[in-house]
């Protein structure tokens, strides 16, 4: 090969490189499947305002995406890092969510939903629509009527209430007129 074609080459490399590489810095995320993901968030019933939707995803090589609700509960995902582009890489992702008010006014939401071990998590996949819809209650769940007054509320299938404490044994069996497990005698 000669010199002339040596450089011939290497100016049509530099132009090859010059075109392509913009291209891949703009549109090269395409290899990580990055897709459009919405949701709306729903706290005891209506549409949570000011509520930070994070998604953490299992893979630490992808980049984590993050969205607010606006006053609806509608949240819109970008991508955290460089350029903040709307939308997710696909993959698997635990996600938290928190208030992300200055004034602290707003929903309240269980701290369960805010730390790494929230018991939310969704598969963000390519292609497709991908909408997430988070419905979280602040109610606590209610005890059978005549738990909260001291009686034994019912639990495997009529143990409790129906029996009653033995007194003055030192078995302390419970005086069902049978053996142990409700056994006859």
């Amino acid at each position: 090969m000669s010199a002339g074609a040596f450089r011939c080459h290497s100016r049509i490399a530099v132009v090859v490189m010059a075109v392509t590489l913009p291209c891949l810095a703009g549109c090269g995320e395409w290899w990580l499947g990055i897709t459009d993901v919405t949701g709306k968030v729903i706290v005891d019933g209506k549409p949570a305002k000011s509520i930070m939707v994070i998604f953490q995803p299992e893979v630490k090589e992808l980049p984590r995406a993050i969205g607010t609700t606006d006053a609806d509960g509608v949240y819109r995902l970008a991508r955290v890092g460089l350029g903040r582009k709307v939308g997710a890489a696909a993959g698997k992702y635990v996600v938290k969510v928190r208030l992300d008010s200055e004034d602290g006014k707003g929903a309240r939401i269980p701290t369960e939903y805010a730390g790494d071990s929230s018991p939310l998590s969704f598969q963000v996949v390519s292609g497709k629509p991908n909408v997430f819809d988070i419905d979280i209650t602040n109610k606590k769940p209610r005890l059978e009527q005549g738990a909260a007054s001291g009686e034994w509320p019912r639990v495997l299938g009529g143990i409790g209430r129906d029996r009653k404490r033995t007194t003055g044994r030192s078995s302390g069996r419970l005086d069902d007129g049978g053996g142990p497990c409700g056994s006859p005698g």
